[in-house]
């Protein structure tokens, strides 16, 4: 009688779906969300979210920076301030996938941990996200100082700078550098469009304006990027 039992309950085992095996695992899992946040908040759900990553070998990270599309430097900046951050912490990026989607409402970022055999989270993704070919008007794409006294990594300006220029093949961008002498301003002009360049953006498609200022603590001007159509 014992026997058949067993028998029994082998086979209603063998009768259960596969897909219930593991479900747990395998669904998307989201370790934390920000909107509007300071920097030692920002820091601290990163760094939770590569440790988490770093204790589940097969999965990866995804994340998604989601707003509406008249945001998309915004939703850009955070991606590359994520990025900073890695680079600090000297994490695999292969392990990091990025997601740029339209969303109404405030700028979000959610970090999700994916296992690599499981579904991604369902995000609606734009298209062609950094095309900026509705905007007829130049305007300040972003800009950097060199008095970074916050909590924040440096974002890599030049690297978001050339990621617009280089998906707007037709566009141009100007450099308005500032500085307190005419030293301070060269070294400045030739470290960011070497840096441009070096990422395959053509010398002339980018002009440079210099500016002196009196005072850079009371006037904290580093580099402007204007984003010309």
């Amino acid at each position: 009688m014992y026997r058949v039992r067993i028998l029994l309950f082998l086979l209603l085992l063998a009768c259960v779906p596969l897909s219930l095996y593991g479900q747990a695992e395998t669904e998307p899992v989201l370790i934390g969300e920000l909107e509007t946040f300071p920097c030692s908040e920002f820091r601290g759900l990163t760094d939770q979210f590569l440790s988490d990553l770093a204790n589940h070998a097969e999965t990866y990270g995804y994340v998604v920076n989601s707003g509406p599309r008249s945001k998309r430097s915004s939703l850009v900046w955070r991606e590359e301030l994520i990025l900073s951050q890695l680079e600090f912490r000297n994490f695999d990026r292969s392990r990091i996938k990025f997601e740029l989607e339209e969303s109404v409402g405030d700028v979000r970022t959610r970090y999700w941990r994916v296992s690599n055999s499981g579904p991604k989270p369902t995000v609606a993704t734009m298209v062609n996200p950094l095309s900026l070919s509705d905007i007829s008007k130049p305007f300040k794409l972003t800009e950097q100082t060199f008095f970074n006294d916050s909590e924040c990594p440096d974002v890599n300006y030049s690297r978001m700078f050339a990621r617009f220029l280089d998906s707007n093949p037709q566009s141009r961008g100007n450099l308005v550098v500032y500085g307190r002498s005419r030293s301070v301003l060269v070294k400045r002009e030739n470290l960011v469009v070497r840096a441009l360049t070096a990422r395959g953006i053509a010398r002339k498609r980018i002009r440079v304006f210099r500016r002196l200022i009196p005072d850079e603590l009371a006037h904290a001007k580093g580099v402007e990027y204007w984003f010309l159509p």
